[in-house]
């Protein structure tokens, strides 16, 4: 039986047997969402390579294996438990550039991002609508995927 997505008091569920889509009240187990596992980034073939060392180099996430079973083309990168995942699609940069969906970063040190990423020849976009409590700021990856870096204040 295919998953339906159910909403519970905030929470997503995943109905996975015919009793899961009674009534929440009548439900025996909730199943709910636990982790984020990894997020995926695209990026069209000709810039892959380039997307690539923004992702690896620039900012110094882990490239690991993809697994055999995958296709050869992108990479992925690991973050603690979580992964991001660069897929190439035959994606316009322009229309990568018009939209607002992005990744954040959280880093321990923003100003050194900052001036990594000048450094670089990247724009940095400062932040239009702050967040209490954080600094952060925007950039676009070679194929013009929003990122956010980003970094709680000290507590004081």
């Amino acid at each position: 039986m295919p998953h339906r997505p159910l909403c519970s008091r905030g929470r997503l569920e995943v109905a996975r047997t015919p009793e899961d889509l009674s009534p929440p009240n009548t439900r025996k187990t909730a199943i709910t969402v636990v982790a984020l596992d990894h997020v995926n980034i695209v990026c069209s073939p000709e810039l892959e390579e380039e997307t690539r060392r923004f992702y690896g180099e620039v900012l110094g996430l882990e490239q690991i294996p993809k697994p055999a079973s995958q296709r050869p083309s992108g990479a992925w990168f690991q973050i603690g438990p979580q992964q991001v995942h660069l897929s190439v699609e035959p994606v316009s940069r322009d229309t990568q550039l018009a939209s607002g969906r992005h990744v954040c970063f959280r880093v321990a040190d923003l100003a050194w991002f900052r001036d990594r990423l000048a450094e670089a020849g990247f724009k940095i976009d400062a932040d239009q609508r702050p967040l209490e409590g954080i600094r952060r700021f925007f950039t676009r990856d070679p194929a013009g995927n929003r990122v956010e870096l980003s970094e709680p204040l000290a507590a004081t």
